[in-house]
């Protein structure tokens, strides 16, 4: 009987075993990832030695890098800032030289300064860098810029957003683009560089960058510049100026910048102008070419050749454009109506062989020269099917028919399925012994770059995640078990046994990974681990692409093109990514087609990468609302806002087709949303009202704020996070066994934080009221009732707003003290009319875990008590973010994403409100003394020494341990931690006494043995 007993209490005792989680301390800080990116590339050279196989390349993130030929790895790589855009790439003197922009509006040229003259004037709307080919370094810059008043007081995400705008309606009108025809060397005096922008011509030192003097003519546009020899043999400038379809040759002094003297060129009337790399001058009207030797000396007379192209036109031919072409510097391309010819010169400018190819394919058609042999050409097109060829022309005399290519390289290579190819370079590689291959860089439109030959791929880069717009972080599906003993609700014996042992061996296979450094996450299918570290991060790229990224390696786990069922013509760009629960997403994109213009919506699992459902949509998208009601599948839905200001839900399910059902109705009231137009300056809110029809809902105007533009800008706006936990609305200060101060926090879900800049107007002689400043607002977006505003002045942009719980954090710049500030406001509600707190009841609260939530709505409850502090904070930042933990218990932690590209970890006790000076230091209230300037520590930084380049965004997420909370950070580069803002309460520490547990443990059962026999004996005497 005693065995039985015994037997039946070690079952009882296994199956009450439950597992315990737990890690070390010093794992968790060292389980993060880091990834490099350089973006999508659109300008590449070739290295000048032929030993040395390196490409460099520059891209649309701003990035110059070299890259090694052999895997496409990242030797070294340079990053300029976001408002700089690249133009060009050369090759000079066995350095790099590049040409880059200010990217600028015209359009806001009264926001910047009204009465400033001068403002076209300064050749400050460009940039030169002259970077080593050896480590990346740079040999000098030739100026330095300061941001733009149109740019510099926006937030990062807004300016942006501009920037693609800009660069999107930027036209060559505006500005001049600094490319091989209008940059020229002089390698006899210091490799002088000539530069052309803003209709003049500008003489650089090429040994350290500085300006020697800039020329413009009194009339007529700058067409290109050069440097030629004079009567005397010595330098100067010949700058090139087409007045009334003519075209004049100026000669500049090279010292001294002063005008020598000019010359007509005769003949020259023409409808468009080019100079080649060789220095002649490609004269074009009608189907009439004329050359000049652009070079030449002044003592010769610069007479035209005309191009012999009659015999290649056809008698309905005419001539449209022409165009240089990469790596042929005596060659143009001619394009008509119905073919294009390739025309190579000779050393008179007159034509020495010609070349006819079809017209480009709509799919991508690439022409490009062999810098070894100007005879031979390289044609790369994909076809209709998206498939890629490449081929190599020998130029011979002109033929009536199309040429025949000499050498097919690639025919028919499938790389990417459906995305056609943006650019093509191809080399041509000789070995030792005298054989040679091709090899063929490409960029397709989804920003992959690749590396093929004959034989197939050699290396391909994913640069997508570069440029990342959105990302939201799901929580993986439940392990298979794990999954099967919910559903069944209560399982048998011997199914609880067997999920049990499977959860027993996935968790030692998890800690054996995770000791051992092994990837825990390399399967099929991402499931949720025993701690919640690993996540689904789903990210909308600038390209259009939606991938699925794995937190725990960064690994790419799925990518996504979002597509229609049926192929349709016109340019799709996804604008908007919306994810909600058990891994549902939807993308919402904008077709621009002949036919006109519509929005798509698309539905996708985010666990998977599969695309479930497209759908056109009959309106056009405004804005896209996540509501806070639960459907059937305990999924949150989405509310849609056209342009007509109609309201339309949408579910994911079985009745997704449903844009209206009896939740909407019955909760249209209490829907409330707001629109921001940072161009116009306007914040409005908004409410559903219904109409006649019943499924049918307005978005009414229920209040709006608009500002001028022309003097006040809005900068940011922050809105309560919708699923963030609140652990407690009650705040305790008060030092441990003395008197505790309770505070109700002002939680209001539906509160909005609006900052606005006010630009300086120099015209007013008040210095104080023409000082720029920074406005923050308070606003309740049901009622648009301002809660409290804080004006600062002579401060300025860039602003970030953050706002948490009763909390409202941003960063900005004073320019009277020429440092940035970082200013805190915690709200709370007002005792004198709500009443004090009971104690008692928010202890029980506290404990039992309820949250007190204020019963009074928008409409009715009285605005909250607020307290400001200030604090100098000694760096500029980029992205504002907070910590969030599972249930909210875990005090905050802000995170600053620096300008210098690291993340910073802020405590909350130190960017508290609340703190003051002590008065009485020996009676502390519990909050740390004010400072004024709050630290930058180096144990702060969560990055570490690492660097994300033009940090975009910070995106945060709760693990299943509540001391934990997971960080990614994205910019042209990624980086994901995790941060534990209260020390690692649930996670056992690396110098834990195992040993002594285990002694305790073991002594425990030899006493209960020992003791129950001396029971045993007793009952028997």
């Amino acid at each position: 009987m005693s065995r039985s007993w015994l037997l039946l209490q070690i079952i009882c005792a296994i199956l009450l075993f439950t597992q315990s989680y737990a890690l070390y301390e010093d794992q968790v800080i060292q389980l993060d990832w880091y990834r490099e990116n350089i973006g999508n590339v659109k300008h590449l050279v070739f290295s000048p030695s032929p030993k040395r196989r390196v490409i460099y390349v520059a891209t649309e993130s701003n990035v110059i890098a070299a890259l090694r030929m052999k895997d496409g790895e990242t030797i070294w790589r340079q990053v300029l800032p976001e408002y700089h855009y690249i133009e060009s790439i050369q090759m000079k003197n066995k350095a790099l030289l590049v040409t880059s922009r200010l990217i600028e509006s015209s359009n806001n040229n009264n926001i910047n300064n009204q009465n400033n003259s001068d403002q076209n004037s300064t050749p400050n709307s460009y940039i030169l860098h002259y970077i080593s080919l050896n480590d990346g370094s740079f040999i000098f810059n030739s100026n330095s810029f300061q941001l733009p008043a149109s740019l510099s007081v926006l937030s990062t995400s807004n300016r942006l957003s501009l920037l693609h705008s800009l660069l999107s309606s930027s036209t060559p009108s505006q500005f001049e683009v600094i490319s091989s025809n209008t940059m020229d060397v002089n390698d006899d005096k210091e490799n002088e560089v000539i530069v052309i922008t803003n209709n003049q011509v500008h003489l650089w030192s090429g040994a350290d960058g500085g300006l020697l003097w800039t020329y413009q003519p009194s009339n007529g546009k700058v067409v290109s510049a050069l440097f030629v020899r004079g009567e005397r043999g010595d330098s100067l400038v010949r700058v090139i100026v087409e007045l009334n379809n003519n075209h004049d040759f100026h000669h500049v002094h090279t010292v001294k910048g002063t005008l020598v003297d000019s010359s007509s060129l005769s003949s020259s009337t023409a409808t468009s102008s080019l100079l080649l790399p060789n220095g002649f001058l490609v004269v074009v009207n009608n189907n009439n070419i004329n050359t000049y030797k652009a070079r030449a000396p002044v003592s010769l007379a610069s007479a035209p050749v005309k191009l012999s192209i009659s015999s290649l036109l056809q008698n309905d031919e005419n001539i449209s454009h022409i165009n240089s072409i990469p790596n042929a510097a005596s060659s143009i391309m001619i394009t008509t109506n119905k073919h294009r010819y390739v025309v190579v010169l000779n050393d008179d400018g007159n034509t020495a062989s010609s070349l006819c190819l079809p017209l480009p394919v709509p799919q991508g058609d690439f022409v490009s020269g062999c810098s070894s042999n100007p005879n031979k050409f390289y044609r790369v097109f994909s076809s209709s099917k998206f498939q890629m060829t490449a081929e190599e022309y020998t130029v011979s005399s002109s033929s009536n028919g199309l040429s025949v290519p000499s050498t097919t390289i690639i025919s028919g290579l499938s790389l990417a399925r459906a995305v056609p190819i943006t650019n093509a370079w191809v080399e041509r590689v000789y070995r030792e012994d005298g054989s040679s291959s091709y090899y063929v860089y490409l960029t397709y439109a989804n920003h992959t770059f690749c590396l093929v030959k004959s034989s197939g791929l050699i290396w391909l880069r994913e640069e997508s995640l570069a440029s990342v717009q959105e990302t939201h972080m799901i929580e993986p599906p439940l392990d298979a078990g794990l999954l099967q003993f919910y559903s069944e609700g209560f399982p048998g014996f011997f199914d609880r046994l067997r999920i049990l042992s499977q959860s027993i061996s996935s968790l030692v296979e998890y800690v054996a990974g995770l000791m051992s450094g092994n990837d825990t996450s390399a399967k099929s299918i991402i499931t949720e681990d025993p701690f919640g570290f690993r996540k689904i991060l789903v990210t909308l790229t600038h390209s259009g692409k939606i991938m699925g990224l794995e937190s725990e390696k960064g690994n790419i786990i799925w990518s996504l093109l979002l597509s229609p069922e049926k192929e349709e013509v016109g340019e799709q760009k996804i604008f908007k990514l919306s994810c909600l629960r058990l891994g549902h997403c939807f993308g919402f994109a904008h077709v621009e087609s002949s036919s006109g213009s519509f929005d798509r919506m698309y539905e996708f699992n985010a666990w998977t990468g599969e695309q479930t459902r497209a759908v056109t949509l009959p309106y056009i998208i405004r804005d896209v609302v996540t509501l806070s009601a639960f459907d059937d599948a305990l999924v949150k839905a989405l509310l849609l806002i056209d342009t007509n200001f109609k309201a339309h839900i949408v579910k994911s399910g079985s009745k997704s087709d449903n844009y209206v059902d009896e939740l909407f109705q019955n909760h249209h009231n209490s829907i409330f949303t707001h629109l921001t137009n940072v161009t116009e300056g306007r914040v409005c809110g908004y409410g559903l009202e219904p109409t006649k029809q019943t499924d049918i809902f307005v978005v009414a105007e229920r209040w709006c704020m608009a500002f001028p533009t022309d003097s006040e800008v809005v900068a940011d706006v922050s809105v309560h996070r919708y699923d963030e936990p609140i652990q407690s609305s009650i705040r305790m200060v008060g030092p441990m066994g003395g008197d505790v101060n309770l505070f109700r926090k002002y939680i209001n879900p539906h509160n909005m934080a609006i900052a606005t800049v006010k630009l300086p107007d120099i015209s007013r002689q008040n210095k104080r009221s023409s000082a720029p400043s920074v406005t923050v607002y308070l606003v309740d977006s049901v009622t648009g009732n301002i809660l409290e505003r804080f004006v600062h002045r002579s401060c300025t942009g860039p602003v970030h707003l953050v706002q948490t719980e009763n909390v409202v954090a941003y960063h900005y710049f004073n320019t009277q003290t020429t440092s940035f500030e970082m200013s805190v406001v915690e709200m709370y509600e007002d005792t004198d009319v709500v009443g004090q707190v009971d104690i008692k009841q928010a202890i029980i609260n506290s404990i039992s875990g309820a949250v007190e939530k204020p019963s009074s709505s928008s409409f009715t409850s009285p605005p909250p008590v607020t307290q400001q502090q200030t604090f100098v904070f000694k760096s500029g930042s980029r992205s504002f973010g907070v910590s969030t933990t599972r249930h909210g218990i875990t005090t905050k932690e802000f995170l600053v994403g620096l300008s210098q590209g690291s993340v910073m970890s802020l405590p909350h006790a130190l960017l508290d409100a609340r703190r003051t000076y002590q008065a009485d230091p020996t009676k502390p209230d519990g909050t740390v003394p004010y400072s004024a300037e709050l630290p930058l520590e180096p144990q702060l930084f969560i990055s570490y020494n690492r660097t994300i380049n033009n940090i975009r965004g910070i995106v945060t997420g709760a693990s299943l341990l509540e001391s934990t909370s997971l960080v990614f950070a994205y910019g042209v580069d990624l980086f994901f931690t995790r941060i534990a803002p209260a020390q690692s309460f649930d996670i056992l520490s690396s110098d834990f006494n195992y040993g002594f547990l285990i002694t305790t443990i073991i002594g425990i059962a030899v006493a209960i043995v020992v003791v129950r026999g001396w029971v045993r004996l007793n009952h028997l005497q």
